[in-house]
């Protein structure tokens, strides 16, 4: 369940520094969303591989 909660409040955080205007060349909404919930569970794939 922790690698769940901390996916879903990197997502979050990927939403929040969305700029209120497109620029050219800016990363998608999905893009972002995905990569801060990567981020977000990182530090739990690092334990895991220490297995």
């Amino acid at each position: 369940m922790d690698p769940l909660t901390h996916m879903l409040s990197g997502a979050p955080v990927a939403l929040a520094v969305e700029p209120a205007r497109r620029r050219p060349g800016f990363v998608g909404r999905v893009p972002r969303v995905a990569a801060g919930a990567v981020a977000g569970v990182f530090p739990d794939v690092m334990h895991l591989a220490r297995l």
